[in-house]
């Protein structure tokens, strides 16, 4: 009777505990859910006609899934999340419904760290000598303090409530399951059921690894962590035990083959990395050096959490050009080196802070070293800030158990209790654009990407002069970039005003001279699309720009084919239709994988009547959108409707 009492017990607690990690995000993250859709969301969920289904069809769903540029696989699960997120809610563009469920799959995550937290522990204690906790109720207290410190922490905001990161999340999801499963299957394997346990931990890790591959990327880093895991907690178990029967030769040999795929796979890194670099305003030497000084920027945002510190963007850390360009550049080098070296050094007595220390490391190896990411990004630190969770638990029990002073433990709660209010606080700042804005450029005027978004928020409230004015900022700020600057004409255009010989000079020198980036595109991209509305007096600078760049873009095939594309459309829109088809079938022949020509082509022969033209160019649209990494069946199949539509209108002329 009183098992079956005490089993009761545990399961309260444990739905009890899980209900106020539940309850604790929602609470927290709940004044910024109804905030709106912002930045990246309109390009990958807004704008993305391929997300808003009408059908549950496996066409569709699969068109939706695969809508997604980002990422070698094209993260195609969060994409298919966010299509259903769009079908259950009637298509219409309410953030709510995809912040609910952004704030919904954190919460899981937390659930899922309670379980590690709590099998770690659980076998953490088996390996030492003398114990930190009486019983496994204990061990669940704790588990459930180290899942809210990570779940509450205020650096999670953007991987919350900025919801195309949900992406960062699910993947995260993904991975703690992995994780959790290992450890699961683990603790079956070391009590004497070795093929099960193993059974377990193999197939459950390669399952969720999978999904967490098709969420994003950095879920290739879970071998890494489970290699953690193994030397952290069963290093005197298999297969870690086999290396204490190896001959100095043999580790020997096995070092250097480790030392030497490392190497071979830093070699690889870069050289994928580099012509990346092309569209970037930093070179990858100042991307590299610039790295250690922002891990410890993060390193500081996640212990001293200063609400003002945070932000979307931090376009506004300088980075480094040189070891002492800035002068913390070399030294956060050194302090890097040394919490690294501290880490080796620590392993033997604290296998915890070991763990800490190389977890947020290996957290940062993919966005964090080589690769032409943009420097900083609050969201890369997802997972990595358990790894300071881990180090102040850690610290706590040591400190307890050498003070035997048991109000030590108010410390992590002291930290539980701030996260508690910074957190909500920074999503109150999210709850409209108009604080978010204020908020960035307040504690961010350097920041030309805050300064940029006020300007865009200006000009869609129609205050056109203020709009101006914050993009001359952002310019200022970022002199290499020209898409400030063409939204002060188009700004301008919409004014019916003509801009001045300097502004006009300036953009033309930038246009030549500037670097091309993301921003460049979507702003010429934007700038065309209006040209055929309600800003028509720009077409004329585009027909002097576009040929710029498309002259500038030569060795870049697929940007050169969207130049001309572009190019043919604001043709169209001056009327120019001969010359439009032109540019158009010169996009054709640079790039043929590129497929939006193909639709304006066959659609401006479909207007002139030239139906034959048409179904010949849709056939040439057939086969290149065959194998496409972004393919449009949907479209053509209404495309190719419509053609049929046309001629079957067009009366077949009778006999002689």
């Amino acid at each position: 009777m009183d098992r079956v009492a005490g089993k009761l017990h545990v399961k309260f607690l444990v739905s009890a505990f899980a209900l106020t990690v539940v309850a604790s995000v929602v609470a927290v993250y709940w004044p910024g859910i109804y905030g709106p859709f912002i930045f990246d969301d309109y390009a990958n969920i807004v704008d993305n006609s391929y997300l808003k289904l009408n059908t549950l069809e496996l066409g569709t769903l699969f068109d939706a899934a695969m809508s997604s540029e980002s990422g070698p696989l094209g993260r195609p699960l969060p994409m298919l999340s966010f299509s259903l997120n769009y079908y259950f809610s009637g298509n219409v563009d309410d953030p709510f419904q995809f912040k609910l469920i952004n704030v919904f799959t954190h919460a899981i995550n937390g659930l899922l760290l309670l379980g590690i937290f709590y099998l770690g522990i659980k076998r953490y204690e088996v390996t030492e000598v003398s114990k930190h906790f009486a019983n496994n109720r204990q061990i669940l207290y704790f588990a459930t303090l180290a899942a809210l410190l990570w779940a509450l922490h205020p650096v999670h905001l953007t991987s919350v409530l900025y919801v195309v990161q949900r992406m960062t999340s699910l993947s995260a999801m993904f991975v703690l399951a992995a994780i959790l499963t290992y450890l699961y299957g683990r603790s079956i394997s070391v009590t004497g059921y070795p093929t099960k346990g193993w059974t377990i931990s193999i197939l459950g890790t390669l399952f969720f690894w999978v999904l967490g591959l098709l969420s994003k990327e950095n879920s290739a880093l879970l071998p890494l962590y489970i290699v953690l895991i193994e030397f952290t907690l069963y290093r005197s178990q298999f297969p870690l035990n086999l290396w204490d029967n190896l001959s100095q030769k043999q580790k020997n040999i096995s070092l250097f083959t480790i030392f030497l795929v490392a190497v071979l796979a830093i070699i690889c890194a870069i050289s994928v990395s580099l012509p990346g670099y092309a569209e970037r305003p930093f070179s990858f030497g100042e991307r590299v050096l610039s790295q250690p000084r922002i891990l410890l920027f993060y390193l500081y945002l996640i212990l001293f959490p200063r609400i003002d510190a945070f932000g979307i963007f931090h376009d506004d850390i300088v980075l480094s050009s040189g070891l002492m360009s800035p002068w913390t550049t070399l030294p956060a080098i050194f302090m890097v080196t040394a919490l690294l070296s501290l880490a080796v050094l620590l392993y033997r007595k604290h296998k915890p802070l070991t763990f800490a220390i190389m977890w947020f490391f290996v957290s940062h190896l993919m966005e964090s070293t080589f690769y032409p990411l943009e420097p900083v990004h609050e969201h890369r630190n997802y997972l990595a800030v358990i790894g300071p969770v881990v180090a102040i638990l850690y610290l706590t029990l040591v400190a307890v158990r050498f003070t035997n002073k048991r109000t030590i433990f108010l410390l992590p709660i002291c930290f539980l209790a701030l996260y508690a209010v910074i957190t909500p606080l920074r999503a109150w700042h999210w709850s409209d654009l108009a604080s978010l804005h204020d908020f960035e450029v307040r504690n961010h005027p350097n920041s030309a990407r805050a300064q940029a978004s006020m300007g865009s928020m200006f000009a869609k409230a129609g205050q056109l002069d203020e709009a101006k004015e914050a993009f001359l900022r952002a310019s200022r700020l970022r002199p290499h970039e020209v898409a400030d600057l063409v939204n002060v004409r188009i700004i301008l255009a919409w004014q019916h005003r003509s801009p001045q010989k300097e502004l006009a000079q300036e953009i033309l020198s930038r246009v030549k001279h500037g670097l091309i980036t993301p921003l460049t595109n979507q702003v010429l991209d934007y700038g065309v699309d209006c040209a055929s509305k309600d800003c028509a007096a720009i077409r004329s600078d585009l027909l002097t720009w576009l040929p710029i760049y498309i002259r500038r873009s030569i060795a870049n095939s697929r940007r050169t084919a969207h130049y001309y594309y572009l190019y043919a459309s604001v043709l169209l829109s001056d009327g120019k239709i001969d010359d439009s088809i032109a540019a158009l079938e010169k996009a054709i022949s640079t790039y043929g994988r590129y497929l939006h020509p193909y639709f304006l082509l066959t659609g401006i022969y479909m207007k002139t009547g030239e139906l034959e033209k048409a179904e010949k160019v849709l056939a040439e649209l057939e086969l290149s959108n065959q194998g496409n990494t972004n393919p449009r069946d949907r479209e053509i199949r209404e495309l190719s409707d419509n053609i049929q539509q046309l001629k079957e209108r067009i009366p077949i002329p009778s006999g002689k």
